[in-house]
């Protein structure tokens, strides 16, 4: 009688939590339905326009992006997220949004200035090609860095049609654009990351209209004297995600470096859409929890004590784990549908390990929510070590694996280093509550 009384009192309670939230969830379900959309769609069309050697060009580019977006914008996006709440119950934003512009501006140039001397370096010692994929794929990073950060901050403000509406619009107009260029002009890897560049400029622009709605203003003289200690504050709390970022940038574009290395373009392109196919689910949950859940933990964290909290947290991944758990049974027995059907024939020759690359992100993932713990409580320099870790992991046992076991290798070695990541969070976490 106990046993039914508690659960009858846990449903009743998280039921209450749901009607309290449930018009916020709703929106953010939304926005993650239409980039889920939008990305299937987008694996489709540039799977089938550019072929395995085009999309593995694409993917060895998005690397490039990938770099920039972990170094700098991806430390960039957690501090603005974070600080927004802050300074909002400060009613100090006009100070915040300066200073955000300014990072940014000037982040612009140093971006803008590297890519093209590294370009420059690259063409006249290797090839055109390699030139016009660093240049473009730089770009688009950073406008994909500053687009990230515009929907981080409207997240932040918890402005949940504007999130929803972006990110859609995102995953939809990208590889639209990239598919037209294509068309129109040549098929490979850096035209589609032109046809990226195009589209991202337009929403960019688009989306910075809507910053006046969450308290962007300029700021007055009299508030000069804050910005020195909000850019104490900035880097004090950013600089874990910069070191983080520097391994993180190893971490997600290793693997294909590594397929290169010992193949050729066709497998990198293979295993992205792979990759890509796998994590669909995974973005998809991950944003509405990071998106939704994130938030309302950031404004709770000052009213309740840690081991709620973590409790919290631990209960939204069982429930992450039981939702993978249906996936992963789908992707195990549908792998070769799947990957027909959303990209071609001529990716499918891997498809058996569809299933292991969902674990491995999911657990990923999992780990990547427990350090939500001490994001809330303002410590997350204990999360240094673990990344550095895992990053190191990845790098090492996928050349390893690669090399004695071939293409599986890189997917058996990236399981093991995130399944290694994830008891080294947990581990972690123990001394967060202590």
């Amino acid at each position: 009688m106990k046993i039914i009384l508690k659960i009858t009192e846990s449903i009743s309670l998280y039921w209450t939590r749901f009607k309290a939230y449930k018009k916020e969830l709703s929106w953010v379900t939304l926005g993650q339905f239409l980039s889920f959309s939008g990305g299937v769609v987008g694996i489709k069309l540039l799977t089938n326009t550019l072929g395995p050697e085009g999309y593995g060009e694409l993917a060895l580019g998005m690397t490039i992006a990938i770099v920039l977006q972990q170094i700098f914008y991806g430390p960039f996006r957690q501090v603005a997220f974070r600080y927004y709440s802050i300074y909002r119950q400060k009613n100090q934003l006009n100070i915040f949004s300066d200073a955000l512009k300014r990072i940014g501006l000037w982040s612009i140039a140093i971006f803008v200035l590297m890519s093209l001397i590294v370009g420059y370096f690259i063409k006249i010692n290797i090839s055109n090609k390699w030139f016009y994929l660093i240049i473009f794929a730089s770009l688009f990073g950073i406008l994909d860095g500053i687009n990230g950060i515009l929907i981080g901050l409207q997240s932040a403000a918890r402005q949940r049609k504007v999130v929803a509406f972006f990110q859609g619009l995102t995953q939809w107009a990208r590889p639209l654009a990239g598919v037209t260029a294509v068309i129109l002009f040549s098929r490979n890897g850096q035209t589609a990351l032109a046809g990226f560049c195009v589209a991202m400029v337009f929403i960019a622009a688009y989306q910075g209209r809507f910053l006046g709605k969450i308290g962007f203003k300029s700021k007055t003289d009299s508030e000069r004297s804050y910005k020195d200690n909000i850019y104490k504050n900035f880097f004090n709390y950013g600089y874990p995600f910069l070191i983080w970022g520097i391994f993180g940038a190893v971490q997600f574009s290793s693997d294909r470096w590594i397929l290169k290395y010992f193949f050729s373009e066709r497998e990198v392109g293979i295993y992205s859409a792979m990759y890509q196919i796998a994590n669909v689910p995974v973005l998809i949950i991950g944003g509405i929890l990071s998106q939704f859940v994130t938030p309302i933990l950031f404004e709770k964290s000052n009213i309740v004590n840690k081991t709620p909290l973590y409790r919290l947290i631990k209960q939204l991944n069982f429930f992450l784990i039981i939702i993978m758990g249906f996936l992963l049974i789908g992707y195990y027995f549908f792998s070769l549908e799947m990957l027909t059907y959303i990209t071609s024939n001529k990716f499918v020759i891997y498809h058996r390990y569809l299933p292991l690359i969902l674990i491995s992100l999911t657990l990923f993932l999992i780990a990547q929510n427990l350090t939500i713990l001490g994001s809330s409580l303002l410590n997350v320099k204990v999360y240094i070590f673990p990344k550095i870790v895992l990053s190191l992991n990845v790098l090492v046992l996928g050349f390893i694996f690669t090399y004695f076991m071939g293409f599986k290798g890189i997917i058996i070695s990236s399981l093991i280093a995130n399944a290694i990541y994830f008891l080294h969070v947990m581990y972690t976490n123990r001394f967060v509550l202590s």
